[in-house]
């Protein structure tokens, strides 16, 4: 007993020393700089934060959001698939900012880790194309703005995009920027039309002919294609991006621009970006949500044989206000389930395409499924109409969508051994690194929630495990209908199935009304 006294002193001795140790200099401006200053900068989306002063004037709405972990954002579930570029913190990560903040903030008088040298919120640093539309003020409006802007003359030469990033001329008015090509002479003709810069022009710009290559969404950054992969220009294409103002940019200005770099790779694939899944085509039911009700929504799309296996290397679902979680993965003729990407708690202020770590190689056959939750409630804060109002389909940010992005190309073999993103957690700035403390917080964040269901197929039994207590299991069938409840279930049990016909069901696991695990199985 003498000797675990004396080593529990010795041990809370070096947690003490750790903890006291964590100064600015030395150890937080390194992971602030490497995970937090990307977009908090005197150039970027949000507050400064690149020195100890301004850190510190933020230092209790820090600490709340590393803790809860909606700071730095990433909305999807890593538990349900690893994704390229996960912006998440460590635990480790997280306590140390704690730690240091409970400390009082210690600055060090060690030498400061380097400041970044110029800080800029462009990420394509020497594009080869750089567009720009006219300076343009947006006009008293009463409802939502598509405006049309041709930002290049024509390309002479045929091009493969290899990254593309689009920068908001003003942040506070544009809600979504998208970017086409198009060899016709549609968009000049519509531009000349409109004496003001540009022309407007709903679902698109205008033009038949026109081809979707890119897009910015708020929380997006640049895209980069794999190696060996670009998207295609046409030769004698002009570029226009549709820029969509909600009636809150009246009378406000915006210049919005396009940084785009070309491959110089040979034998370059073109990659085609396309809503495989959307609310136009795929839904069962129609995109319509009644006032005071929370309802999901499925969509489907099958892989004709003809087409052969595809190769997928990013998504971008995308919703408005209402949506609250949405989902996509397919099953293969072979009865496999394939992750694409899982958003639990979907904020519209935080989308973008998302790359997988290793493109995504799905056989010919298989079918693709998106599902999405909508809360029509007073009880969702984003919803913008209080009392709730009938919801329907439409680009306006007060109506809704459902589309899932996909950017792919047929598949060569191979594809599944290109690596896009090898990292396992976003590397440090300048390679720093820090004391990292032992970990002693109850903070209830800093554990993941963990599921295990097995087995998927099935036939007569589906067991699951979970480190968690007091949660609600739901099962429900693919037409979204409620077929078992459990409450306060089991850490570990087995669920009958046999009385169930084979096909598609949707497991979740709900504790506190937050989902916490949604997958699906099937029985065979």
């Amino acid at each position: 007993m003498k000797y675990l006294y004396v080593i529990m002193l010795i041990l809370n001795n070096i947690q003490t020393k750790a903890q006291e140790s964590l100064t600015w200099n030395r150890d937080i401006s390194c992971i602030f700089y490497s995970h937090c200053t990307n977009c908090h900068n005197s150039k970027g989306l949000a507050f400064d934060l690149t020195t100890y002063d301004k850190v510190n004037i933020w230092k209790n709405r820090i600490k709340e959001t590393v803790s809860n972990k909606t700071m730095p954002p990433w909305p999807p579930n890593p538990l349900y698939k690893n994704l390229a570029h996960e912006r998440n913190l460590t635990n480790i990560e997280i306590e140390s900012i704690i730690q240091w903040i409970n400390n009082g903030l210690p600055e060090g008088n060690e030498p400061q880790i380097a400041v970044p040298i110029s800080v800029t919120s462009n990420q394509i640093l020497n594009p080869d194309l750089l567009l720009k539309m006219p300076k343009y003020q947006v006009p008293k409006i009463e409802d939502d703005l598509y405006r049309c802007f041709i930002v290049s003359e024509k390309i002479t030469n045929q091009a493969f995009i290899k990254s593309i990033e689009v920068i908001p001329g003003n942040r506070n008015i544009v809600h979504h920027v998208l970017i086409y090509e198009d060899t016709s002479d549609e968009p000049l003709r519509l531009d000349a039309i409109d004496t003001l810069p540009g022309y407007t022009n709903f679902g698109g710009i205008g033009s038949n002919t026109a081809k979707l290559i890119g897009g910015w969404v708020p929380g997006s950054s640049s895209y980069s294609t794999p190696i060996g992969m670009g998207i295609q220009i046409d030769m004698g294409a002009r570029i226009i991006i549709q820029v969509h103002y909600p009636k809150e940019g009246s009378q406000q200005y915006d210049s919005t621009k396009v940084n785009i770099k070309f491959s110089t790779e040979s034998n370059i694939r073109n990659i085609t970006i396309q809503p495989i899944l959307n609310h136009i085509t795929n839904i069962n039911p129609s995109l319509t949500i009644e006032p005071n009700t929370v309802k999901t929504f499925y969509e489907k799309q099958t892989i004709p044989t003809f087409l052969g296996d595809i190769t997928f290397v990013s998504i971008a679902p995308h919703a408005h206000l209402l949506c609250k979680s949405m989902r996509a993965y397919a099953i293969t003729p072979k009865k496999d389930t394939i992750r694409f990407i899982d958003i639990p708690n979907w904020d519209f202020h935080w989308q973008g395409f998302y790359d997988f770590k290793k493109p995504v190689v799905v056989p010919a056959g298989s079918t693709l499924y998106g599902e999405a939750t909508y809360d029509n409630t007073i009880h969702n804060h984003h919803n913008p109409s209080n009392p709730p109002r009938l919801v329907n389909v439409g680009e306006s940010t007060t109506d809704e969508m459902m589309v899932f992005f996909f950017a792919a190309t047929p598949y060569k073999t191979g594809d599944e051994n290109i690596t896009i993103d090898e990292n396992t957690h976003l590397p440090h700035y300048q390679n720093c690194s820090y004391n990292q403390p032992v970990i002693t917080s109850n903070n209830k964040y800093l554990t993941h929630h963990l599921f295990k269901i097995y087995p998927n197929p099935t036939h007569e039994f589906l067991h699951y495990e979970t480190k968690q207590k007091n949660i609600d299991i739901n099962l429900y069938n693919n037409a979204g209908n409620k077929i078992l409840e459990m409450k306060n279930a089991p850490s570990f049990t087995k669920i009958p199935l046999a009385n169930l016909p084979s096909g598609l069901y949707i497991f979740e696991a709900v504790k506190e009304n937050i989902i916490l695990e949604k997958t699906t199985f099937v029985i065979e």
